[in-house]
């Protein structure tokens, strides 16, 4: 989840491009929220919101500490989109899971490919050069495992 999909996600649900310059109620507000839901579910700084819509940190802090809290008490319909943003995040969430589920498996399979592979290579090494083999094999090995390891 990044900036750009809760940006996405704002300009969806109000219909309003929020990095456009415009002080009407409905792009300010729909603002607010953006920026509350960036500080609140991306740890993102005042700077770094106030960057992706062109706005000095210190709107955006008026956006999430002051402006955001009169949303939430006269703007039901604005301060219900930023509660159903959970929801939405979630299911982001879950797509995401799928995704890297996908990937872990495919990397298992490789994996076995590439552990057969060597099992294969290993069966054709004459047994008295296991000794030179093993010899060769073992900084091979242990380069790969400090990269993957420490990726």
């Amino acid at each position: 989840m990044s900036e750009l999909d809760v940006k996405e996600y704002v300009e969806s649900k109000f219909k309003v491009d929020i990095v456009k310059e415009s002080r009407k109620r409905n792009v300010v507000y729909a603002r607010a929220i953006y920026a509350k839901l960036c500080k609140e579910h991306l740890n993102s700084s005042y700077k770094q919101i106030g960057s992706t819509l062109n706005k000095k940190h210190e709107t955006i802090m008026y956006y999430c500490k002051t402006l955001f809290n009169q949303i939430k008490e006269y703007e039901k319909e604005y301060y219900l989109v930023y509660l159903k943003f959970k929801d939405h995040k979630d299911s982001y969430t879950d797509n995401e899971y799928n995704i890297l589920f996908d990937k872990y498996v495919r990397l298992q399979e490789n994996f076995k490919n590439v552990d057969n592979r060597f099992n294969n290579i290993l069966s054709e090494v004459p047994e008295d050069k296991l000794d030179i083999f093993y010899f060769r094999i073992k900084p091979i090995a242990k380069m790969l495992n400090s990269h993957f390891v420490n990726k």
